[in-house]
């Protein structure tokens, strides 16, 4: 019998403050599997939470609704609410054995729905394999020279591996991930002719986090990816991109947290620095192109509402042991940031189009 357990509700009183510098319209490039430089490597399964995770979860952006255990999980997540394109996720994972789980996830939103499989295999208790693969279909998503729009298929493949050295003093871990997309239209006809190209997008990262000091971790990650489109004969059919990212977070003696981010690629660079201490965070972010500049200051208060919940008096960030993975049927049902979340096609115009 599933246990059911309703947490309190938080509620969360938002300040924040943008100063920004000199903006221009611009498009991050920076994009390495449709969700951006600042995800992390794909969460692989592991060992048992520390405490339970609440029933109901509330917070500004998404609403989620999980019930199980650690041999099997059903859940439904509402994200974007408060905005005019939301979606809704339905999740389902099981353990199949000790070291293998499995699980997925369907999402609906506005003339687009997503089914993500997954499989996690723990080849040891430091370990971790993921194996993935999701079918994107989408309307409206692409559009022809003369502004009809098409209904495409995506389907897209990942693999990643995650390893860490619990005995060693600086705690290392490491990770590596190789996915691949390919998209299709959905009547199987040819596009080429419309201006319509289907892209497949490759790309691969590498990962490698240590903690040098007590309550300090560095982690260094690189990121690339190439997209080919279906017609050889157009220009710049090959679009190539690479970025490198350092990140950097310590922890005080009074618990308060400062962490930061540094991100660079071709033509553009972003940097995000924060310090928290209790409900309060003060952050900076700069957004460099070579063109423009994106200065902003936030100021957050969040006050929770509701059962005040045990305080542990040893901070984050200085744990005994690694980084806990996921639990296996969690992991099971996550979608990993590196599947692209839009279709890869793009419309020529009438002077580009061969012929």
């Amino acid at each position: 019998m599933l246990r059911q357990r309703i947490a309190s509700l938080a509620w969360h009183a938002i300040v924040l403050l943008t100063v920004p510098a000199m903006s221009h319209a611009g498009q991050d490039r920076l994009i390495m599997g449709g969700e951006g430089l600042v995800t992390e490597l794909p969460s692989l399964p592991g060992e048992a939470r520390a405490e339970q995770a609440d029933a109901l979860h509330v917070a500004p952006e998404s609403i989620a609704l999980r019930d199980g255990a650690a041999d099997g999980m059903v859940g439904m997540q509402l994200n974007n609410y408060r905005d005019d394109l939301p979606s809704l996720s339905l999740e389902k994972g099981w353990l199949v054995s000790n070291n293998l789980a499995m699980g997925g996830a369907y999402t609906v939103r506005s003339k687009a729905s997503e089914l993500v499989l997954n499989a996690v295999y723990a080849t040891r208790p430091d370990a971790r394999i993921l194996l993935s693969m999701s079918q994107l279909r989408a309307a409206d998503a692409a559009y022809a020279q003369n502004g009809d729009a098409r209904t495409v298929l995506q389907t897209s493949y990942l693999s990643s591996f995650r390893k860490q050295w619990g005995k060693s003093r600086m705690l290392p871990e490491a990770g590596m991930a190789v996915f691949v997309s390919r998209t299709a239209g959905a009547d199987r006809r040819s596009t080429t002719s419309d201006g319509l190209e289907m892209g497949t997008l490759a790309g691969a990262m590498l990962r490698v986090a240590a903690r040098p000091m007590l309550r300090t971790r560095v982690e260094l990650s690189y990121q690339a990816q190439s997209t080919v489109y279906d017609n050889p004969l157009t220009a710049y059919d090959r679009d190539r991109q690479a970025s490198g990212s350092l990140d950097y977070s310590h922890t005080f003696n009074d618990c308060s947290r400062l962490h930061g981010r540094y991100t660079g690629g071709h033509g553009l660079s972003k940097t995000d620095l924060a310090y928290e201490k209790g409900a309060f965070r003060l952050g900076f972010l700069q957004v460099r192109g070579a063109e423009y500049s994106d200065n902003r200051v936030q100021l957050r208060y969040s006050l929770p509402l509701g059962r005040a919940r045990h305080v542990d008096t040893i901070c984050d960030g200085s744990p005994a042991a690694p980084s806990a993975f996921r639990t296996m049927v969690e992991a099971a049902t996550t979608r990993s940031p590196y599947l692209p979340s839009t279709p890869v096609t793009r419309t020529l115009s009438a002077t580009e189009a061969p012929g």
